[in-house]
């Protein structure tokens, strides 16, 4: 977010726990803060993105140190609601103002552009941050009061998992039945290779009824039934077994 950010002409100030990140970030012509508070200091609004419901605490409790009053701090963490609202509470002690604004979309889309912003929490807040959205986001939704934005993206998460489900079990389904007409066409190559080497003559031999032509046979007392004459609706019952 933070390229998506510089390139759409924001001067951005980041952080991050790990040197590697910070040194990529100042590569790439940002600014590098030495912690949290850091960052509020130098910006009217910060942008959050952490891995755990700790980190989202640990950071709430630096950015209230910031003596910078009516900030607004855009949280686009996938957390629990519950975490969220205390990281709220201890924000707006201090004056500062929390979103609640989760993302959807992956890595790769977010170098980008290409997000979606759920957002959710104070609407005057919001309107400040939009800019700032739709800077790094190709789409910006506000969806209601704060924790409406996480309840979204947990509803677009469950509708993402029933789609890997289905497609999971969809492919093995129709590649088991790619691989029976496969078995079946070979099978009927094989019989004509068979009856092309051993003449047109049609052979005989013992064998259950297993059409109609066939229980015919059989219930007038023939024991030997004819391969030749086995008829096209045999074949598509058999077809239509194979793929059912």
């Amino acid at each position: 977010m933070t390229s998506t950010l510089m390139r759409a002409g924001y001067r951005v100030v980041g952080y991050d726990l790990l040197p590697a990140r910070l040194q990529q970030h100042r590569r790439a012509g940002g600014q590098a803060a030495s912690t949290c508070a850091d960052v509020a200091e130098h910006a009217d609004i910060v942008i959050s993105s952490l891995p755990s419901s700790e980190a989202l605490l640990e950071t709430a409790e630096e950015l209230a140190q910031s003596p910078r009053r009516r900030l607004v701090v855009v949280e686009t963490s996938t957390l629990p609601i519950a975490v969220k609202e205390e990281a709220r509470a201890r924000l707006a002690g201090a004056g500062v103002t929390l979103l609640d604004c989760p993302l959807s979309g992956t890595g790769a889309q977010a170098r980008t552009g290409d997000l979606v912003v759920y957002a959710s929490g104070n609407r005057a807040a919001y309107r400040r941050a939009v800019p700032v959205l739709e800077a790094f986001a190709r789409a910006q939704y506000y969806v209601g009061p704060f924790g409406a934005g996480s309840k979204t993206k947990f509803v677009a998460n469950l509708l993402v998992a029933i789609h890997n489900v289905a497609s999971a079990e969809a492919r093995p389904t129709s590649l088991g039945k790619w691989a029976a007409r496969r078995r079946s066409s070979r099978q009927r190559r094989r019989f004509t290779s068979q009856r092309s080497r051993r003449g047109a003559a049609p052979r005989t031999r013992q064998r259950s009824p297993r059409c109609w032509s066939d229980w015919r046979a059989s219930i007038a007392g023939r024991d030997r039934v004819s391969v030749a004459p086995v008829s096209a609706g045999c074949a598509g019952v058999l077809a239509s077994a194979d793929f059912a």
